[in-house]
């Protein structure tokens, strides 16, 4: 054989024992990686689609579940909207898969696995048939995620998973299904609120596509207060303010479901509740409108409070702050300031009158049905009227005010509607009260103060259309 055969020969054997330790490697590594298939054994064998009938019970629920119709009903209470998920966790999750990581053959004290009073006992029936009666007792001591389990009729304990635990050991609100509150999709939508209660300053808003007390000409005021006002006062048009406010009010926000149609309200301080919110809306544009009343009970230790909206009767718990935001009525900040909003085709006649003049507005209908306004029996110019609308809205409200009047009338406005079927007559009266403000009434009603500077401004102006 030649030198180069040899060493051709060689260099294959060499080349075939690596290629078979590189074999060998693998394998042995396939098999070091291949993960461990769980063994489980079977604890019982029932017909999961059978079950038509479910008795549980715990520490703190003991009921049966029946099937009627497709869906799970409280045997015991007419009224007890069921959550399906629940009962058919049980049903399909622990009676579906009735099977065990190990088992302890005949345990001389059922007391050392919890089973002597046992987390849970649960039945499972097929009409009145019984297909198994299991018992979960406590955690095992070494596996967290694992529990001590007999079945009725077997001498073993069984450790299987959490799941006959957790589906297992519920309270009765855990069957209840979840409350749906009201949701309002569109601020738009909602046309009235109204907060009452103790230590809380009432407040009552209304929306009106035809708001009497809106005499600008593009309707901009839909929204007006009546409390804590004593007449009209509107919505503030020209700020994010109160658009941001009635946002509040879309919806109803929960942190915890407490009780289901508990037997005494009054321990939640619902039978007198501390505070009421009204809120009535339109479910969406053209349809007719809904409402609901959100309660508010009392306060818990630990800074939430009990509330409950009528007619579903859910005990819910509401965060402070939440509940803080819903009846806070500053409305010192959403109101319009301006006293009045002349729209100058919306008033028939307008009589302003201070102690030395009177002026009288009278709108009187054009050549092309327009309005023109004639003051003290002259015909108004254009560019006088305008400057006397600017200067009328100058006359802003400083604050609110429902002090007696004590001191003297320094000016009035009435207000005469052109259509009192759409308008509100109004009258508008100024009084003094100290070196910086006046007292402004509505209808003999005080409402504000307004700055004397700007009332003196106005008068001044007045005078200068002599």
């Amino acid at each position: 054989m030649k030198k180069n055969q040899i060493v051709m020969i060689a260099v294959l054997a060499v080349v075939a024992i690596g290629l078979c330790v590189l074999y060998f490697l693998l394998k042995d590594n396939s098999k070091l990686t291949e993960p461990e298939k769980a063994k489980f054994l079977t604890v019982a064998s029932i017909d999961s689609s059978k079950v038509n009938r479910v008795q549980l019970q715990n520490g703190t629920f003991n009921g049966v579940f029946v099937k009627e119709n497709g869906g799970w009903v409280r045997e015991e209470e007419g009224v007890f909207p069921v959550k399906q998920a629940a009962v058919e966790n049980i049903v399909s999750v622990i009676g579906g898969n009735l099977r065990a990581f190990s088992k302890i053959d005949k345990p001389a004290d059922l007391g050392e696995y919890g089973l002597d009073n046992p987390a849970a006992v649960l039945k499972l029936y097929d009409g009145d048939v019984l297909l198994v009666e299991l018992s979960v007792g406590r955690k095992h001591p070494t596996q967290q995620d694992r529990y001590f389990m007999k079945i009725a009729g077997d001498d073993s304990v069984y450790i299987v998973s959490d799941n006959y635990n957790r589906y297992l050991v519920l309270k009765r609100e855990d069957f209840l299904e979840d409350i749906k509150l009201p949701y309002i999709s569109d601020k738009t939508l909602l046309r009235e609120i109204y907060i009452t209660g103790q230590d809380v300053q009432p407040l009552h808003a209304i929306y009106d596509e035809n708001n009497p007390y809106d005499y600008s000409s593009t309707k901009s005021f839909r929204w007006y207060f009546t409390e804590p006002f004593q007449t009209h006062v509107n919505a503030d048009l020209g700020s994010d303010t109160w658009e941001g406010v009635i946002d509040r009010y879309r919806t109803v926000s929960y942190e915890k479901l407490v009780a289901f149609r508990p037997s005494d309200y009054a321990r939640y301080g619902l039978s007198e509740p501390s505070a009421t919110v009204y809120v009535r809306y339109a479910a969406s544009v053209g349809t007719s409108e809904q409402d609901y009343t959100l309660h508010i009970g009392s306060k818990t230790d630990d800074g939430y409070y009990y509330a409950r909206v009528k007619g579903i009767d859910w005990v819910f718990l509401m965060k402070e702050d939440t509940v803080n935001n819903l009846l806070k009525t500053d409305v010192s900040a959403w109101y319009y300031k301006t006293i009045f909003f002349p729209g100058i085709n919306e008033f028939e006649k307008m009589t302003v009158k201070t102690p030395k003049d009177t002026w009288v507005f009278v709108g009187k209908t054009g050549s092309e049905d327009e309005t023109v306004y004639v003051l003290n029996g002259h015909d108004l110019a254009d560019e006088d009227r305008e400057a006397w609308v600017r200067q009328f809205l100058l006359l802003k409200y400083r604050g609110i005010s429902k002090e007696e009047i004590t001191g003297k009338e320094v000016l009035s406005i009435e207000i005469i509607a052109k259509n009192p079927q759409t308008h509100a007559n109004m009258t508008l009266a100024f009084y003094e009260k100290d070196e910086s403000v006046y007292l402004v009434t509505i209808d003999g009603k005080t409402e504000f103060t307004i700055d004397v500077r700007d009332v003196n401004d106005f008068i001044d102006f007045m005078e200068s259309f002599r």
